[in-house]
């Protein structure tokens, strides 16, 4: 059985998070949730969620700032805004901002919000297997860098001992 992945839902409607909450425990996930921006932080920190559901308008810390603090403290986490203000300036803002999708509320089909968290999940997953071999490509990089300078010295080496011989036979001869 794969890994169980953690939901964060940062919402101030309770019925939200408890929506998601059911939804998403019975499709196998585990969710945490938080009521505002400032708890959610708290929570993201102690919990490290595998995506985080937002929405952009709660009391004290908004949602716009929790993405920008999560794309600081950790870009490789999907952040999924889900908002009712129905706004093409806040889902652009957002975005831009660093959340990686924006689902209308309410929410009619929470089958189409598995989809888009799967669709994240699959995404940051595919973005942390890259880093892991790019870093891998670098150390093989690294190694066989080392691996030919060593050879590039020893190469000098044997030419100046090369030359060296060569001079002493040239003075054997001329002697």
């Amino acid at each position: 059985m794969g890994e169980t992945h953690v939901i964060l839902t940062i919402d101030d409607e309770e019925p939200i998070r408890r929506s998601i909450r059911v939804f998403f425990e019975d499709s196998g996930f585990e969710v945490v949730e938080a009521k505002d921006g400032q708890e959610g932080l708290e929570l993201f920190r102690s919990k490290r969620p595998s995506v985080v559901l937002v929405d952009l308008r709660m009391p004290g810390i908004s949602g716009v700032d929790v993405i920008d603090t999560l794309k600081k403290e950790a870009p490789e986490v999907p952040v999924i805004v889900l908002s009712g203000t129905g706004l093409i300036g806040d889902a652009i803002d957002a975005m831009r901002r660093g959340a990686w999708d924006y689902v209308m509320k309410p929410i009619a089909d929470m089958s189409e919000l598995e989809h888009v968290v799967r669709l994240a999940l699959e995404r940051s997953e595919l973005i942390r297997e890259n880093r892991r071999y790019r870093e891998h490509l670098e150390e093989e990089v690294g190694r066989r860098t080392r691996e030919l300078q060593q050879e590039i010295n020893e190469r000098k080496k044997t030419a100046e001992r090369l030359t060296l011989s060569e001079q002493s036979l040239r003075n054997i001869l001329q002697t």
